[in-house]
């Protein structure tokens, strides 16, 4: 179906009213690692904090 770019977004725009897919990103390994260290998550502002 050449030049159909228009029903592939709204496709898109469907799928993405009916799930909540979209605002999730995959873990962090890196981040994972570290916890199971012993090191903790630090929140955004904390982590402003120390490194300033």
């Amino acid at each position: 179906m050449p030049y159909k770019e228009d029903l592939l977004v709204e496709v898109a725009a469907a799928c993405r009213t009916v799930t909540d897919w979209h605002p999730r990103r995959p873990a962090d390994p890196a981040a994972a690692q570290l916890r199971s260290k012993g090191f903790p998550r630090l929140s955004t502002g904390d982590a402003a904090v120390h490194s300033a």
